[in-house]
């Protein structure tokens, strides 16, 4: 695991319980991108098994799960597994990487990381594709999803601020040219 990844790790394990309380955030006045990513998902699939690599504190396959889908989500962040399984669901939870999920959630009719590649080296995105299509049954639906960081820069919210104290808003500048 890399610095990134450990930084990242450490910021979802302190955050597990806001960032939980920001996917379910029903204000009207909200753009919650996060329901976006899952009401998207959610109109692709109807039956099937369905895995969630990087499943963050386990909203997407609780919804799957509702939806009569054998569900499964790994997360490295201990702390967000703990929230996805509090859940009322038939959803399956494990701690661990997203490239290395347990051998017998196979055979999947969708596959999904959400909001993950950005964390990994092309080294690891290189893997987490072999993962996916090694998971997902032929004919099944692999999606991917990435936040676009230079969005932060314009939301005119607590990214916003992030971007601009870390200093990191010079690196997308540059990248974006």
């Amino acid at each position: 695991m890399h610095e990134q990844q450990r930084n990242t790790r450490e910021w979802f394990r302190e955050q597990a319980k806001s960032w939980q309380d920001q996917v379910k955030d029903t204000n009207p006045d909200v753009l919650n991108t996060l329901q976006q990513r899952y009401e998207y998902v959610m109109s692709c699939v109807d039956t099937g098994t369905a895995l969630d690599l990087g499943c963050g504190s386990g909203d997407l396959p609780v919804l799957l799960s509702g939806k009569g889908m054998k569900a499964y989500g790994i997360d490295f962040s201990p702390e967000m597994i703990a929230l996805a399984k509090a859940e009322d669901s038939l959803a399956e939870f494990e701690v661990g990487s997203a490239l290395t999920p347990p051998e017998h959630w196979r055979d999947c009719d969708l596959t999904t990381a959400l909001g993950l590649i950005e964390y990994f080296s092309k080294e690891e995105i290189a893997q987490l594709f072999s993962v996916m299509a090694e998971r997902t049954r032929p004919g099944g639906q692999i999606i991917v999803e990435s936040r676009n960081r230079l969005f932060n820069l314009v939301s005119m919210n607590a990214y916003t601020e992030r971007e601009l104290d870390s200093g990191s808003y010079k690196f997308l500048l540059q990248e974006a040219k």
